[in-house]
């Protein structure tokens, strides 16, 4: 007959909440490794400079979409593995 995971580490779920932790935190960097700045010789002026961070501005909305999302998600993950005092949505 199997053992169960929970039966032998003692019912802990501190394993599991560091791995989704990790999980979300990778998941957040790769979102912010997909960033590129403007390419530096074609500015050449303010207005230059303006026009290339409004064609970069579509990532920066994606991305914060994107943060607000994971961060929701582990809002509600973290009271499910006991360390939702630690949220700040609570």
């Amino acid at each position: 007959m199997a053992t169960l995971y929970n039966a032998i580490q003692g019912r802990s779920l501190d394993r599991l909440s560091a791995l989704s932790d990790g999980i979300f935190a990778v998941a957040m960097m790769l979102l912010v490794l997909d960033f590129h700045a403007p390419a530096v010789a074609a500015i050449h002026s303010e207005s230059d400079l303006l026009r290339a961070l409004g064609a970069i501005a579509p990532e920066w909305v994606a991305y914060l979409m994107s943060s607000y999302a994971f961060g929701a998600l582990l809002c509600v993950v973290n009271p499910y593995l006991s360390i939702g005092s630690s949220c700040l949505c609570n």
